[in-house]
């Protein structure tokens, strides 16, 4: 039931204990305050009205009551007249103004012993009471603006301009204090993502500045850890090359065997297993994540690989326009898909490359016709130096890395790789690429 954001909390948490406070008030000043004041005002016209049905039962002189009854016009707005004797209409409908109706007749039953009948007039303005007398009925209209007072307008105003005035005052506060975590938030996804935000300066609160300021310091540890990883990773693989090298020298000097084919097949493998490392890290240090238009991207991988005798289909979906700009590092997501088409060319005839939009992410689909993986081992295939090639070909070896430096790649921009069925058989693998930066 609570608003997902920090803001609509916030917000909640201001409005509701005010929402309370001021029904509290209301409640207290309606239930206390008015009906002490109506009271008095009903008890006015309610001694009004005894005068005035005193004066015509007991006058002496026969224009007294007309002439009470002019000055009280005059005054208080009340207009009375005598009529002769007629029925009276039945009980009056309980309303708005029971609480009235109620104090008014309690006033005259208890100062003239008779009960009178109030109703609500044709006219807005004014309530009708009618009093039966000995020999007539006494028909009043009394102004209903006596028994109001302008204090309930001011009040229910002032409860109602203080409210929306902190309301809006909280609103555009808070506003003011979010921005700052919508900033952090927009660097930390991204630095995720592999956009390097430069323009990110800690402000807003105390607090906030802190978990900016930490945030920042976060990011270059990060950045110096991938970067000395990477450089390690590099020198390492370099450094091999010339042990790899010499051991090749050694066994070309050496007769054929079958062990010495063996050894050079083990060579030859190590030799490839450093040449991904070098070429990966060289993609990751040295290239820049910038805003790229991807369609042109993919029908350029598809036709240079079909230009080396592969035969792939490009399905672009509708929803992608022709000019659909995405961040990507072009170097490094090429070897992602290079990678993941060999492995589709490898363990099949029939290769497919599909892009799509879902979820505010493309979706690059390849699929295979090949044997494809086992559910149970498709998350084992993505681990580094696991080889599934005796359970998908008996007669091809791999490194065991394709799989996982695709799916680093992914992650890298802020994606990542899922692997499933495809429709025709074989492998899908689906590199997901956040379609635009928030």
């Amino acid at each position: 039931m609570m608003p997902k954001s920090l803001f609509g909390r916030a917000v909640i948490l201001i409005i509701a204990p005010m929402a309370l406070i001021q029904s509290i008030l209301v409640f207290i000043f309606l239930d206390r305050h008015l009906e002490d004041i109506t009271r008095r005002f009903a008890g006015g016209i309610a001694g009004e009205i005894a005068l005035l049905a005193d004066a015509y039962e007991h006058q002496n002189d026969p224009g007294q009551f007309e002439q009470l009854s002019a000055m009280i016009a005059y005054h208080q707005g009340l207009v009375a007249t005598i009529e002769p004797k007629r029925s009276l209409p039945g009980p009056p409908v309980l309303g708005p103004l029971s609480v009235v109706r109620r104090q008014i007749t309690n006033d005259l039953t208890e100062r003239m012993g008779r009960v009178p009948l109030v109703y609500s007039s044709d006219d807005p303005n004014y309530l009708e009471i009618f009093i039966e007398l000995d020999s007539a009925v006494l028909h009043v209209l009394a102004p209903r603006a006596r028994l109001r007072t302008a204090t309930t307008n001011l009040l229910l105003y002032w409860m109602v301009g203080l409210t929306i005035t902190l309301v809006t005052v909280a609103i555009i506060f808070l506003r003011n204090q979010i921005k700052p975590i919508l900033r952090l938030t927009k660097a930390a996804e991204n630095f995720g993502r592999g956009v390097d935000d430069i323009e990110f300066r800690p402000s807003g609160a105390t607090e906030i500045r802190r978990a900016g300021a930490a945030f920042i310091e976060m990011r270059q540890r990060i950045k110096r850890h991938i970067q000395q990883r990477t450089t390690m990773l590099a020198a390492v693989s370099h450094d091999l090359r010339t042990p790899l090298t010499r051991i090749k020298l050694e066994l070309a000097m050496m007769p054929d065997s079958p062990e010495i084919e063996d050894v050079k097949s083990d060579v030859a493998e190590i030799e490839h297993m450093i040449t991904e490392y070098l070429a990966f890290t060289q993609d990751q240090t040295s290239e820049e994540n910038l805003l790229q238009n991807l369609v042109p991207f993919l029908d350029e991988i598809v036709e240079t690989a079909n230009r080396h005798g592969a035969t792939i289909e490009l399905n672009i979906s509708a929803d992608i326009p022709e000019e659909l700009e995405v961040h990507f590092r072009r170097n490094t997501l090429r070897r992602c898909l290079n990678n993941l088409l060999d492995n589709a060319r490898r363990y099949g005839n029939q290769t497919r490359m599909t892009a799509s939009a879902k979820d505010g992410l493309i979706e690059i689909a390849i699929e295979d016709n090949g044997p494809g993986i086992e559910p149970s081992q498709m998350d084992a295939a993505m681990s580094p130096f696991t080889r599934l090639d005796p359970a998908r070909d008996p007669n091809r070896a791999s490194v065991g890395l394709g799989l996982t430096i695709a799916r680093d790649i992914a992650r890298s921009h802020g994606g990542d790789l899922v692997l499933g069925r495809a429709d025709i058989g074989g492998l899908r693998a689906v590199v997901q690429l956040p379609a635009r930066l928030v």
